[in-house]
């Protein structure tokens, strides 16, 4: 843990000789939470650091089905170049409350819709591909896949409905659903 470039990469360069997978945070933010590492941080890693791989954690829903990023949010480095936006299909057709939705409240500004008001599959569909919402501040080289948890036989319509509507959106590369986790799955 540090927010100093050269004081991680001689921590990391440490690390990588016991360990096959190093972790790294910015400080630390209380008790049981980090805080994340600069923009340009994951691409030094990469370059200077000996990692064949940098998984950068952007923006986390605190365990909640869906999300809206606000204002400072997320910060996503410069050079990705593979980002998934993460979502589970128990918020279809659900109503956007804090039950299912961390910052309902950016959900409903970035949709024009109020709390309370179904999640249909074209308003999921709208905020998965809007730049004010999940495809926020990712850049345009960045191919993104859209990942989609708990899609059960109940929601494979609902879901089925929702690709066919992300579709439309020349950034998202692919579609694909977990029933579970650790199999996923092409609908």
């Amino acid at each position: 843990v540090s927010p100093e470039t050269p004081t991680l990469l001689k921590m990391v360069n440490s690390a990588w000789k016991q360990h096959h997978r190093v972790a790294v945070a910015g400080r630390v933010i209380g008790a049981g939470k980090i805080g994340g590492v600069q923009a340009n941080q994951p691409f030094e890693l990469l370059a200077k650091g000996g990692a064949d791989i940098v998984i950068v954690e952007a923006d986390g829903a605190r365990h909640r089905m869906i999300k809206a990023p606000v204002e400072h949010e997320p910060v996503i480095p410069f050079r990705t170049n593979l980002a998934f936006l993460l979502m589970s299909a128990e918020a279809i057709n659900q109503p956007l409350s804090t039950e299912i939705a961390h910052r309902p409240e950016r959900i409903a500004s970035v949709l024009g819709i109020g709390q309370g008001d179904i999640l249909t599959p074209e308003r999921v569909a709208r905020l998965m591909t809007s730049e004010q919402g999940a495809m926020k501040n990712i850049p345009e080289q960045t191919t993104i896949y859209l990942l989609i948890t708990h899609v059960s036989i109940m929601k494979q319509d609902a879901v089925q409905e929702l690709i066919s509507l992300v579709h439309h959106s020349h950034r998202l590369a692919r579609v694909v659903c977990s029933v579970e986790p650790g199999n996923w799955f092409l609908l």
